[in-house]
């Protein structure tokens, strides 16, 4: 089992075997899925991290 700490989304990502567990709020937890489906697809990863530290950005500009 491997443990990742995602502090553009604020999640917590855990790799179990052929599972990926993502923990934190409801909001949180969809970014980070949005980003590691883009990724699993073959975005680039720069481009994937550009894209989640912008709407990262934007939801916490909006509280």
């Amino acid at each position: 089992m491997r443990k990742n700490q995602v502090h553009a989304t604020k999640t917590r990502i855990v790799l179990a075997d052929s599972r990926i567990h993502i923990l934190g709020s409801f909001e949180n937890i969809q970014l980070a899925k949005r980003a590691v489906c883009n990724l699993v697809l073959g975005t680039p990863p720069c481009k994937v991290y550009g894209t989640l530290r912008s709407m990262a950005s934007r939801a916490s500009n909006k509280f």
